[in-house]
């Protein structure tokens, strides 16, 4: 066993004291926003041009809730585990990363937010394995665990779940209970029943539909892009929930598109209010949900081809193309006018 590793299981052992237990509680350790303060040793990010965020010696964090930390190096590895300057920042290539209880209670869950590369497994005789990026300890719980870096894994955060030995876990053991997840998603992704904002927030922090597209719902509380930029773009940056009230967590459509890929113009750009369905990717950005750039509006109050007929009927003579873009008489093709179809030549 090498001298790092004894480091980590004396840790370990040192903090095993008796203490009273405390009921069940999370705590979030998220390195992209609070790096500095959960390791204070460390004086900078890395990026290509520094060094300053590079772990080049075994680093205890900060006690955080009752958790401490720690990261060692690996002499020989080609890249240093490090706090990079962009999200994921906390970047594992090799050597151990250990998550140890330090105010008493035991670890029941640790949950690993990496939205792409992953590989850790537990070290240990006989290993918990990682499933879905959650490791759950055997019986009880654990003072702590253990985690050999296998290859690159970058961590936007943890959450750890703590309580006492008897302690039992919400989704252990009642009905239903799956283990893992206390989240039940609403919709499934696809058009019929498309993911709700709360879903899209839910799996793009879990790193799923990544590589592929689905579809999510939601009213728009936020529009962040201006008139000029949407007419040089063509595309539009808002966020959605279910209500159409401001939410944080939110969600957001990163330069969403018009139907059919199209572009948006200030005539048909969205608005604070309605209710959309968009096609799309997840993606993080640092700690914001988004869909991946270039998300397509399918669905806009209701209706799937960007004309709004009851609307339009009001616009007294306003001529509009079949994707629903405020056209003018010299248009030529199939049109609408006062809610009635024609070809203009």
């Amino acid at each position: 066993m090498n001298k790092i590793l004894r480091y980590v299981l004396l840790s370990l052992l040192a903090i095993m004291t008796t203490a009273t237990y405390a009921t069940i509680k999370k705590v979030t350790i998220d390195f992209d926003s609070d790096y500095q303060t959960i390791f204070p040793t460390i004086t900078g990010m890395s990026s290509s041009d520094s060094n300053a965020g590079d772990f080049t010696e075994a680093t205890y964090s900060a006690e955080i809730e009752g958790i401490t930390l720690l990261v060692t190096p690996q002499e020989g590895a080609k890249n240093p585990n490090r706090i990079w300057n962009t999200s994921p920042r906390l970047r594992l290539y090799a050597g151990y990363f250990a998550v140890m209880s330090t105010g008493g209670d035991v670890i029941k869950k640790i949950e690993f937010n990496a939205p792409s590369k992953f590989d850790l497994t537990e070290y240990s005789v006989t290993p918990t394995a990682i499933v879905d990026k959650v490791w759950k300890p055997e019986g009880a719980g654990s003072m702590g665990g253990i985690f050999a870096v296998n290859s690159n894994t970058q961590l936007k955060s943890i959450v750890v779940t703590l309580g006492a030995a008897e302690d039992v876990l919400e989704d252990e053991g009642g009905e239903g209970g799956e283990g893992g997840d206390t989240y039940t998603l609403v919709g499934d992704g696809t058009l019929e029943k498309p993911f709700t904002a709360k879903d899209a927030i839910y799996l793009a922090n879990k790193g799923e539909h990544a590589s592929d597209k689905v579809y999510i719902t939601g009213k728009i509380f936020k529009v962040n892009t201006t008139d000029d930029n949407i007419t040089k773009y063509g595309n539009i940056d808002y966020f959605i929930s279910e209500d159409g009230q401001a939410a944080d967590p939110s969600f957001e459509v990163f330069r969403g598109k018009y139907f059919n890929n199209e572009a948006f113009t200030v005539d048909n750009k969205v608005k604070v209010g309605d209710e959309v369905v968009v096609y799309g990717s997840l993606a993080m950005y640092n700690t914001q949900a988004e869909t991946a750039q270039g998300a397509v509006l399918i669905k806009l109050n209701g209706n799937t081809t960007g004309i709004n007929i009851a609307k339009m009927d009001k616009q007294n003579g306003a001529i509009y193309n079949v994707a629903g873009q405020k056209v003018t008489s010299s248009y030529k093709g199939l049109v609408i006018m006062n809610g009635k179809k024609f070809v203009n030549k």
